[in-house]
């Protein structure tokens, strides 16, 4: 009997759903709704389209050139990933090419199965605009960092620590997936490169530990090219919470050393000051940025064009540093925090 009566409580629950749904979509639309989300384990709201069709919201969104990079990078979603790009390049077909978004809120996972996203997102002829949302961490980061342009929402973390690896069987089996793994780590320190501009002692430094950065410091080390505030829809006491914000923000600042020497002792933990680089690792990481020293050859003329800098005297990297540096000191302006100077894309969309 009690079988009996949690079997008519579920189907009247059911019934019920149905009932709700069936003002923006057919019984059959909403039973297949409610069979997919039993397979889930999450509910997916379906919306009918302007085109009277009822979609599940995930595909009305890709209607709108917007996907949903959520969750472990792994075959599965890696290959819902690359179909979608694929399939909204195929159907753009304009002078034009509109531009595709995508949200990204993810942990890492696969490098190889990331690299299989960020190949097509350099491969097709849309441009790809990445936004952060949540966290973009490990394999998260190298999609961020691949977006033709690059924006974080104001609460979104970035992550970007050193490759793992998962060596078993024998010892010369290891050390072949060891050497693989390496391989794969240059792979994600070439797309940091290429992408932000930044050297690969720079990242060799980024990559030691795990490193998290806020919106506004990945804003200023040049890795994202905006930040979404929210500023159009304030709060009664937003003024009072960014003072906050800043007040701690500034306090950390302060503590970061000028020269570049003693920033590195701090980062590799040589200072005598314990713990301060662990703390302080994010401000560390941003004020490196800033260093020409830490910037590719493309970064550094690129920099001098957009600022009207004469480098025609400079022959050497040193001496081209040495210039670089004499004019971001003499200007002292809060626009010299932020590189504006972007890595080029490659003509072959690489």
């Amino acid at each position: 009997m009690t079988k009996l009566v949690k079997k008519f409580n579920e189907n009247q629950a059911e019934q019920a759903l149905i009932a709700q749904m069936k003002q923006v979509m057919s019984v059959d639309d909403a039973k297949a709704a409610i069979e997919a989300a039993a397979d889930s384990g999450v509910m997916v709201p379906t919306v009918r389209g302007e085109d009277g069709a009822g979609y599940d919201i995930f595909s009305l969104l890709l209607k709108e050139r917007i996907i949903l990079v959520n969750g472990q990078v792994e075959p599965a979603m890696a290959s819902v990933i690359v179909a979608q790009l694929l399939f909204l390049d195929s159907t753009a077909g304009k002078a034009v090419e509109p531009e595709i978004r995508m949200f990204i809120n993810s942990p890492g996972g696969s490098v190889i199965d990331g690299g299989a996203i960020y190949d097509t997102m350099r491969a097709i002829k849309a441009p790809v605009r990445t936004v952060g949302v949540g966290m973009q961490a490990s394999m998260g980061s190298i999609l961020l960092a691949g977006g033709d342009s690059r924006s974080m929402t104001n609460s979104s973390k970035l992550m970007i620590h050193s490759i793992g690896s998962r060596t078993e069987g024998k010892l010369n089996e290891q050390e072949i997936s060891l050497e693989v793994t390496r391989r794969l780590f240059d792979d994600m320190k070439a797309v940091y490169i290429r992408h932000i501009g930044l050297t690969k002692e720079f990242w060799d430094l980024c990559c030691a530990k795990d490193t998290w950065f806020t919106a506004e410091q990945a804003k200023k080390m040049g890795f994202i090219d905006d930040v979404f505030i929210g500023a159009t829809k304030p709060t009664k006491y937003s003024k009072s919470a960014d003072a906050f914000l800043k007040a701690t923000q500034d306090a950390r600042d302060v503590q970061i050393p000028k020269d570049t020497a003693a920033i590195k002792e701090l980062l590799l933990g040589t200072s005598a000051d314990d713990g301060k680089g662990e703390r302080l690792r994010p401000e560390l990481l941003v004020a490196l940025a800033q260093k020409p020293e830490y910037w590719t050859e493309e970064k550094q003329h690129e920099y001098a064009a957009l600022n009207k800098i004469d480098l025609k005297g400079a022959t050497t990297s040193s001496e081209i540093v040495k210039v670089l540096t004499r004019s971001i000191e003499a200007k002292k302006t809060a626009n010299d925090n932020v590189l504006l100077a972007k890595a080029p894309k490659a003509a072959n969309g690489n």
